[in-house]
């Protein structure tokens, strides 16, 4: 076998520019995708980006390399992905909070991918046409949806991306011997595990693609030895020093595990046959079943052996299957809970390898004129599928509500579904799905807080208490219900019930900035202004455009006699939010206090026409109306 990778003859396919290639997959990326384009940020978004102060500024970037991308969740998890987090980073700093932008560059990413794949196996197969098809189903397959429709899907195609970049710049380094090609594989693989560390996986990948090429053994071996080196140094510098979640390998395969494992790898081609959420997941409970999936594996493997023995692809594709979902043999006890919608990106690789198959059928068994009809229509079913059903994904609502159609017993769901009903006002449905989650799951301490959330939102303070406390027993670090807790004893009066409480958030959440806010509200009311000074300065290093920091600022600056610095920072933070009602009601009072009530009129009457069921502010409107008339100021 040739130590390199060889070209056929170069049929029609070959002639078309390399850019010109990408530029074809960038335009049926952007057909298929093209009404992604005006959704809204969904899941977990919220956490990675909407309420992530550290890609809000580029300063921030050397943080991002330090922590999990849920650190600003309301529960504490250990996902380390730098480089997507580094990518909103980028995003943020062009599209600010506009969706838009962040899924146009899963698109462009997507393009990318489907482009180096069809670079990749045009040089491994030595087939341009397989190549081609192969590139092309894996394009528009609604099975990814999940992750070019999704903003918070970046990890995984941000780590394919890499790990195509690392295997072609190896195979160049087989095929010129070019040590810089060899630097630049290992460079790339190693921003593939910083995007997600499913990229550890890719030294299988080389190994494979470099027996399939006939690579001299001895030069395999020593040439991937490096990178096995990197995969043992990131376990080890992953567990001791970085956020380390899922890594574990203690345990990652028993018996169970392997069942479970071939569970999933069949349950996924049944996905990719008939696409996109056509029925929920039924997962088997009994062991004995989940172990009976190892031999109709076995039984699968023998009969790929009987009747493609000589034919290399198939053995190369079904391999490439596997591997690409060896992970799952550390999720799987965890992944069917997902959901066959949230568990798609685990497949957004592997199914390279079932399009691999897919297109080889199409060529081997049609004749080539039938063989492309059959692809376009396969195309034009797959690529439909995909425009239809990014339609589910234009906003939460949508999302959850479609989620809980194909999946109806994904409690996650529902309590998203629940908060949505919460900020509606729709208190019955948002009860509703949290007691459905509740009957079957009464250690669900997101169900227990959105009941919490519901009764406090309805005034029922002392029922919110009680649900909060249980959310409590069933998740103690849960800072969002310390947070809750501290605002109803603010409200009531009990300010160091609530300073103990937002302090607690705060232990758990040191970088939680309503947590800071809501402790620097209790500390100006007691009139301890150097502490509540520190905390907005703190909210103003983590968030520079926070209006409530300023606000805060511009009321202990009023309180201390400098009425000028008051009223500029006043004026700056209405610039940044000019419908603000926090930003016009405390605006109003501090003119109030200075004597001047129009102004302090017109302004609250400007927070009315945004907000207008807003007691206090009608309150403070007629008592400045009544000194008015009166002739007065207040004191």
């Amino acid at each position: 076998m040739p130590d390199k990778f060889e070209l056929n003859n170069r049929p029609a396919i070959e002639k078309i520019p390399l850019f010109c290639m990408y530029l074809a997959f960038l335009a049926i990326c952007l057909l298929v995708y093209f009404n992604s384009l005006s959704a809204g940020f969904l899941y977990d978004d919220k956490f990675f980006i909407v309420q992530n102060p550290y890609i809000k500024s580029l300063k921030f970037m050397p943080n991002l390399l330090k922590m999990d991308i849920f650190h600003f969740a309301p529960t504490a998890s250990n996902y380390y992905r730098p480089l997507q987090m580094l990518s909103y980073s980028l995003d943020y700093f062009f599209w600010k909070l506009d969706p838009f932008g962040y899924h146009l560059g899963n698109i462009l990413i997507h393009s990318l991918n489907s482009f180096l794949l069809f670079f990749l196996l045009r040089l491994l197969l030595k087939d341009k046409v397989l190549a081609l098809l192969t590139a092309v189903f894996f394009c528009v397959h609604p099975i990814h949806i999940g992750v070019v429709g999704v903003v918070g899907g970046r990890s995984n195609i941000l780590e394919m991306m890499f790990m195509l970049l690392s295997l072609i710049a190896l195979g160049r380094f087989y095929l010129s011997k070019e040590k810089t090609s060899y630097a630049a594989s290992l460079f790339l693989f190693i921003l593939g595990i910083f995007s997600r560390e499913g990229a550890l996986i890719l030294p299988f990948f080389m190994f494979l693609c470099a027996v399939y090429s006939g690579v001299d053994k001895k030069k395999i071996y020593l040439s991937l030895l490096p990178f096995f080196i990197i995969c043992a140094l990131y376990l080890f510098l992953r567990s001791q020093f970085m956020p380390s979640d899922k890594l574990s390998l203690m345990g990652a395969v028993s018996l169970k595990k392997a069942g479970l494992f071939f569970y999933l790898c069949h349950d996924y081609l049944k996905q990719l046959v008939l696409p996109y959420g056509l029925r929920a997941r039924i997962v088997p409970r009994s062991a004995i079943l989940i172990a009976a999936m190892i031999p109709v594996f076995l039984l699968y493997w023998l009969l790929i052996k009987m009747f493609f023995k000589r034919n290399k692809i198939i053995i190369f594709a079904s391999f490439y299957y596997l591997i690409a979902l060896l992970p799952l043999l550390n999720l799987s006890d965890n992944l069917p809970g997902f959901g066959p919608i949230l568990s798609e990106p685990y497949v957004y690789i592997a199914s390279a390898g079932f399009f691999m198959i897919l297109a080889w059928a199409l060529l081997q068994y049609c004749r080539r004129p039938l063989a492309w009809v059959c692809a376009v229509l396969i195309i034009l079913f797959y690529g439909s599928l995909t425009f239809i059903n990014n339609i589910n994904y234009k906003d939460e609502f949508t999302f959850y509500s479609y989620l809980l159609k194909v999946d109806p017993g994904n409690n996650l769901a529902r309590i998203n579904l629940g908060n949505i009903y919460l900020e509606r006002k729709q208190f019955d449905l948002a009860r509703q799905e949290a007691n459905i989650v509740l009957t079957r799951e009464p250690g669900a301490w997101d169900a227990w807080l959105l009941l919490g959330n519901l009764n406090k939102e309805k005034g029922e303070l002392g029922k919110a208490l009680e649900f909060y406390d249980r959310a409590l027993v069933f998740n103690p670090r849960s800072s969002q219900a310390l947070n809750n807790i501290g605002l109803i004893y603010k409200t009531q009066g009990r300010m160091d019930k609530a300073k103990e409480n937002f302090q607690k958030a705060l232990q758990i959440s040191p970088e939680s900035i309503p947590a800071m806010q809501n402790l620097a509200d209790c500390l100006i009311a007691e009139k301890l202004y150097p502490e509540a000074l520190m905390l907005c300065d703190k909210i103003l290093t983590l968030d520079p455009d926070s209006v409530s920091g300023r606000v805060k600022i511009g009321i202990i600056a009023a309180s201390a006699g400098n009425f000028k610095e008051a009223e500029l920072i006043f004026q700056e933070a209405l610039r940044l939010a000019p419908d603000s009602i926090e930003v016009l009601k405390n605006m109003g009072v501090f003119y109030a206090n200075s004597g001047d009530l129009d102004k302090a009129i017109f302004l609250w009457k400007e927070a009315l026409k945004i907000k207008p069921d807003e007691c206090q502010i009608k309150e403070d409107i007629e008592r400045a109306d009544s000194l008015k008339r009166a002739n007065k100021i207040p004191e």
